[in-house]
C-alpha cells in the first residue's frame, strides 16, 4: 500500500519509542523499530532497508556510533540516498548513492542509525 509524502510523515513523527525490534532483511546484526518496519510496509520500500544494510560493511570500520540516513526524492521520482555523521560539529558523508528510480513520494525522509557492540538498529528521529 503506497503511502503519500504526508502520511509518510505521520508514520514518521507518530511514535517516540518502539515495543519491539525487527530484523527486515536476512542480516542478522541489522534491526528497525516499529516505526521503521511501519514505514517500510505502508510505503512499499523494504528496499531502503537494504541499501542502508549494504554499506554496514562501510559504517562498521568508522569509528563513531551515531549515523544520520537521508533519502530525497524529487519530481521525476530519483533519488539521493546519503549517510553521514558529524565530526567535531561538520557533517561527514560516509555514502552517497544515486537512486535511478524510486517509489517514495516526493519529498525528505531522515533516519537516525546507530552502531553498538556490531549491531545496527535504524529508527526515526522521534523515536529516539
Amino acid at each position: 500500500m503506497n503511502k503519500n509524502y504526508a502520511e509518510l510523515q505521520e508514520i514518521m513523527n507518530y511514535g517516540n519509542a518502539t515495543n519491539e525490534y525487527h530484523r527486515l532483511t536476512m542480516v542478522r546484526n541489522f534491526l528497525v523499530t516499529d516505526g521503521v518496519k511501519l514505514f517500510a510496509e505502508a510505503a512499499s520500500a523494504y528496499w531502503l532497508s537494504d541499501v542502508v544494510m549494504s554499506y554496514l560493511p562501510k559504517i562498521a570500520k568508522i569509528n563513531d556510533y551515531f549515523f544520520v540516513v537521508i533519502m530525497k526524492v524529487s519530481n521525476d521520482n530519483k533519488g539521493t540516498f546519503r549517510i553521514y555523521h558529524e565530526i567535531n560539529g561538520k557533517k561527514k558523508t560516509t555514502v552517497r548513492q544515486k537512486i535511478p528510480f524510486t517509489n517514495l513520494p516526493t519529498g525528505e525522509y531522515k533516519f537516525f542509525l546507530f552502531k553498538r557492540d556490531g549491531v545496527f538498529l535504524m529508527m526515526f528521529p522521534k523515536e529516539y
